[in-house]
């Protein structure tokens, strides 16, 4: 007899890490999305989208995945402060309304 089978999940990444789950069920077109035990979840379910985006048959695919996310999340951070680096530099727009 097979054992419950895991998926790992990056859905939550930035905020909670990679999430080992129990899947329930595969289903959508083509297998496109995961129903996986969540305790937190709606009715203790959890639904995630696209194999290899949301969740990750291997662990390897999830850490490659994370990988992807964060170096994402990275290169917005660098933007977004230097914006706000430039916005520094210059005095403040004050427009009046009314």
């Amino acid at each position: 007899m097979i054992g419950p089978v895991k998926v790992w999940s990056t859905k939550y990444l930035l905020t909670a890490g990679i999430l080992e789950h129990t899947l329930i069920e595969i289903t959508g077109t083509g297998g496109r999305m995961a129903i996986v035990r969540y305790s937190v979840g709606l009715n203790g379910k959890e639904y995630l989208h696209g194999p290899g985006v949301d969740w990750h048959l291997t662990l390897e695919g999830a850490q490659a995945r994370a990988q992807k996310i964060i170096d994402a999340a990275e290169t917005a951070a660098i933007k977004k402060l230097a914006r706000i680096v430039a916005m520094k530099m210059k005095p403040v727009k004050v427009t009046v309304i009314g």
